[in-house]
């Protein structure tokens, strides 16, 4: 099981898309219940995102929330889902998951990212309107 993990951990700092979507989806199917799990698909999200694809990132954001809602990563994939819908252009879906987090996840770190994630969002809606 660490082993594997190692290699997910490996290729994300590598920047190696592909070789990650490999590992992950090895480590998610033969250790579904493992405490890494949910930081693995996690990373993949992450580094999609980094990579310039948030559609890809959203499913492994979307799958954090629904298979793992009590790891350690569920706060801190809302986040990923609102960064990845506003870079989809999908604000409204992006203050709906941001108004989650402030909601329902005060404790978190991840409370005062989305409010910083709130301001992107504001600012982005104000160049779309502008540039209309």
């Amino acid at each position: 099981e660490e082993a594997l993990y190692s290699q997910c951990l490996k290729q994300y700092q590598a920047r190696d898309f592909q070789a990650m979507q490999y590992y992950v989806d090895q480590f998610v199917s033969r250790f579904p219940i493992s405490v890494f799990s949910d930081n693995a698909l996690y990373l993949r999200g992450q580094l999609s995102l980094a990579l310039g694809s948030p559609a890809e990132a959203l499913r492994d954001f979307d799958r954090v929330g629904r298979e793992y809602p009590l790891g350690n990563k569920y706060a801190a994939s809302l986040l990923g889902k609102a960064v990845a819908y506003r870079k989809m252009g999908l604000g409204q879906f992006s203050q709906r998951v941001i108004n989650e987090i402030k909601n329902k996840h005060r404790e978190s770190p991840e409370f005062y990212r989305a409010e910083l994630e709130e301001k992107l969002l504001a600012m982005d809606m104000d160049t779309e309107k502008t540039e209309r």
